[in-house]
């Protein structure tokens, strides 16, 4: 039995008198971790979500109001996408792009998030400069919310760093920028 990667070589696990088999994935706090970091189970139980979400929502589409589509979109599918998303920073580009593909799915949900500079709604990644239209926040916990948060940090970044082709030269750009903001 041949298990990728040389594990069937390694010693069995023991847990008081019990082997504990290797597993190719496991499921710890909602996150699903494979054997090689790649992130591609989780991404994809993720899309298998948002798609099962967005599905019940397609079904009441002509019978809801937006405002209540947007806040049902908001409250289903927002906390699919933001949970544990600090762990996603070495997605590869396919895996980004899916991510923001899932984001777009219903197109109220793009609502959350507008370019400036554009009367029409885009995707996040589409217009020249980057840049994005910060929320109105009408109370002090929505302004401190990652939302809003998230929107004036990422403004307030240089252009070339919000431009960056891939996600290693965005670290990388990103990282000499913070240092040297430091000093």
């Amino acid at each position: 039995m041949r298990i990728g990667g040389g594990l069937a070589r390694l010693p069995p696990v023991l847990f008081e008198g019990t082997v504990i088999p290797w597993n190719s994935a496991v499921r710890d706090l909602g996150l699903i971790l494979d054997n090689t970091m790649s992130w591609v189970p989780q991404v994809s139980e993720m899309s298998r979500k948002i798609f099962a979400a967005v599905g019940y929502l397609r079904r009441w589409k002509k019978f809801l109001p937006l405002k209540t589509k947007i806040l049902l979109a908001n409250s289903l599918l927002l906390p699919i996408l933001d949970y544990a998303d600090i762990c996603y920073l070495d997605l590869s580009e396919t895996m980004l792009d899916k991510l923001e593909r899932l984001q777009n799915t219903p197109p109220y949900l793009k609502e959350r998030f507008n370019f400036l500079g554009s009367n029409v709604q885009c995707y996040l990644r589409a217009k020249d400069d980057n840049r994005l239209h910060v929320p109105a926040s009408h109370s002090h916990a929505y302004g401190n919310s990652f939302t809003v948060k998230v929107v004036i940090l990422w403004n307030g970044l240089p252009r070339d760093i919000r431009q960056s082709k891939s996600l290693s030269i965005f670290k990388s750009r990103l990282k000499e920028y913070y240092l040297s903001t430091e000093s």
